[in-house]
């Protein structure tokens, strides 16, 4: 199997190419070879139940013996996210103000970044356990930008609360170095309490995504031009935040043939295949051939990576 030292796979790329698909039967394969798997999407247009052909919710759900899956429902975790920032403001603020604290909230249900925010402290969670609930988590992945930028944002959080803390540190020495000891009061102690396991939580998620023995991401594509140049982008953008691509595959391609549709189609999949060779060199790429019908179901799912091969491009 790809990736079967790196407890977490993320598989990435863009819309319609088969991540799900892939992501299922990787799950699937690690289930089967004895390792306790959770498959995840994190994707908002859900399709792991359809590929698995079960119903699947917000708590992990078991698909077969050793392997569970979860569709994140993200409005309940931003809901979630939103309320506990609410419960937390409250706790710091005078009972008049929190009519405001109310009104802000709302808004900020719907403010960009929420999701992806409430989404992380999810992660963090669902991290932690790794090695303890499951040896392996498979996620499946919203398209490119999105995922992006949900990696991407344990570090610009992490920056932002190191800035809020210095802040309420310096705020708490000034005070005794002025003789005020009495003004670093209890509420001071409980904000600074918050934000470092606030900082505990994001440097989790930060350390077990860029830690290449533990997390790996997997490029799915098809041989065509705009999944291959996003391909291109995203894996250069996955190393610039510090996740490893361990690989690549290149997903629907035409088999050899000599129906002269078929033909001419194979080879304009194989300029793409040589150009996604030739931008990334270094990277493992491996092609599935395109399917009468898409897999469905464990069993089908498990068959799938046995017709995995190395691509071949032309040099």
């Amino acid at each position: 199997m790809l990736l079967s030292d790196q407890p977490v796979v993320l598989v990435a790329g863009k819309g319609g190419v088969g991540k799900t698909t892939v992501s299922a039967a990787l799950a699937v394969q690690a289930a089967r070879a004895g390792h306790r798997t959770l498959v995840v999407s994190t994707d908002p247009a859900h399709s792991l139940g359809d590929v698995l052909q079960t119903t699947l919710g917000h708590e992990p759900s078991t698909v077969e013996a050793g392997l569970d899956a979860i569709e994140v429902d993200a409005e309940r975790l931003a809901a979630e996210h939103v309320e506990q920032v609410a419960r937390a403001l409250r706790d710091y603020a005078h009972p008049d103000t929190w009519p405001d604290i109310d009104r802000h909230m709302a808004l900020a249900h719907n403010a960009p970044g929420t999701v992806e925010a409430a989404l992380i402290d999810w992660l963090a969670g669902l991290l932690d356990g790794v090695g303890r609930d499951y040896a392996r988590i498979v996620l499946d992945t919203a398209p490119g930008g999105h995922t992006l930028r949900l990696l991407q944002l344990p570090e610009s959080l992490g920056r932002w609360t190191d800035e809020l803390l210095d802040q309420q540190q310096r705020h708490d020495r000034l005070n005794v170095e002025r003789g005020h000891d009495e003004s670093v009061s209890e509420r001071s102690r409980r904000i600074a309490d918050r934000l470092q396991r606030r900082q505990a939580r994001l440097e989790t998620v930060g350390r077990a995504l860029t830690d290449a023995e533990c997390c790996g991401a997997l490029l799915v594509c098809s041989p065509e031009r705009l999944p291959v140049l996003e391909s291109v982008r995203l894996a250069g953008q996955l190393q610039q935040t510090g996740i490893e691509v361990a690989g690549c595959i290149v997903n629907g391609v035409f088999p050899d043939d000599d129906h002269d549709f078929i033909a001419r189609r194979r080879k304009q999949q194989q300029r793409w295949i040589d150009e996604l060779a030739r931008q990334i060199p270094d990277l493992p790429l491996h092609e599935l051939e395109l399917r009468a019908e898409s897999p469905t179901g464990p069993d089908e799912l498990a068959e799938l990576l046995t017709f995995l091969r190395p691509c071949r491009p032309r040099t």
